[in-house]
């Protein structure tokens, strides 16, 4: 093993990473770009029943997910796939993709990002949050203010320097209500 690839070497534990409330769920960076040396970023998200987002496109991140726990419908293109604990979707970049957590209990996801940087978006407009036994619970719920309701969120396509040059927040006006528009 070279230096730069034995610089790389790291393990993280269940448990472990800096946990954030985004948007309805609890994020724990598990790697970020920098941890792997500009490969990917790793993401472990709680979700509660019901919660999705909206159908959005990204334009340079592929999105591969490991669905941990719960039952997890996918949505890429014209195509859904129905996931539970121990299957895996990949989302391709360029394709309309959603997802929506189905039935009564939360679902843990490992959400792997390729290229690395949406990390950095979590990290710069989320609220810390922490791994309590309330949040662990079937029906995790964020702590009000992590859950945007003043926001409109808006990717905007090309090459980013900085998250906030493909995600924009602007205040929201009555015409576009509590809704994320991606």
């Amino acid at each position: 093993m070279d230096e730069a690839s034995r610089g790389l070497l790291r393990a993280v534990g269940a448990g472990e990473g800096d946990a954030y409330w985004f948007l309805g769920t609890l994020i724990t960076i598990k790697a970020t770009g920098e941890d792997t040396g500009g490969a990917f970023s790793l993401l472990e998200q709680l979700a509660p029943p019901g919660f999705g987002p909206p159908l959005h496109v990204h334009h340079r991140e592929d999105e591969p997910f490991l669905v941990l726990e719960g039952r997890v419908r996918f949505r890429c293109g014209d195509q859904e796939f129905l996931v539970e604990g121990g299957g895996y979707v990949f989302l391709p970049k360029g394709i309309p993709h959603t997802f929506r957590i189905e039935g009564s209990t939360s679902a843990r996801l490992m959400q792997m990002t390729l290229p690395p940087g949406f990390e950095r978006v979590v990290q710069e407009i989320a609220c810390s949050g922490s791994k309590t036994s309330a949040a662990r619970r079937n029906n995790a719920r964020p702590h009000r203010a992590a859950r945007f309701p003043w926001a409109e969120i808006r990717l905007f396509r090309g090459r980013a320097t900085s998250p906030f040059t493909w995600l924009g927040i602007r205040r929201r006006t009555p015409k576009h209500g509590n809704e994320f528009t991606f």
